[in-house]
């Protein structure tokens, strides 16, 4: 392997370090990252665990930790994971005991890092049943912004910080 393309294959730091040069790295093409500013201001990393019963459709993430979450008794989780070779990628699995992910859906999890927000059953059952779909932070339709402000108010304040413009955003969800 090149020396370009190992680095490039290395997670620089800690998850949550890559989240917040993600977000740097948008807002200097004037993008809010609404979804990466949420994740880091109220999830925390997990460590890879097991795969507990058999692996999900690929790419359904969202299905297959909504579906797995109650079945292992475990949390339904939003957030990124990063597979080593890849960039940050929007991610859902299920949080078991002691801050651990099982993922359904990635092969070779303990390769792979998470940062994510836990949701408790009734929240993303309420939120998924409302939307005909198993995402909660982005959906077909764009990026649940109601439910952002709703779980987050705090966020509002650091967009119009970052950039007052983005003050906005936050008033058309509460409407």
């Amino acid at each position: 392997m090149s020396a370009a393309l190992h680095a490039f294959s290395m997670p620089p730091g800690s998850i949550k370090d890559m989240l917040a040069q993600q977000i740097a790295n948008w807002q200097c093409v004037g993008h809010p990252a609404l979804i990466e500013r949420f994740v880091l201001r109220n999830g925390r990393e997990f460590k890879p665990a097991p795969l507990m019963g058999r692996r999900g459709t690929p790419k359904e993430c969202f299905r297959n930790a909504a579906v797995r979450a109650p079945a292992v008794g475990g949390r339904y989780v939003e957030g990124f994971g990063y597979r080593p070779g890849l960039i940050l990628i929007q991610h859902a699995w299920v949080a078991v005991e002691h801050g651990y992910a099982m993922d359904p859906t990635w092969d070779r999890p303990e390769e792979c890092l998470y940062f994510g927000v836990p949701f408790d059953e009734v929240v993303w059952q309420a939120e998924q049943d409302r939307l005909g779909y198993y995402g909660l932070l982005d959906t077909p339709t764009g990026i649940n912004v109601r439910f952002l402000f709703e779980r987050d108010p705090g966020l509002a304040e650091e967009l119009a910080e970052a950039n007052p413009a983005w003050a906005r955003i936050a008033e058309r969800a509460a409407r």
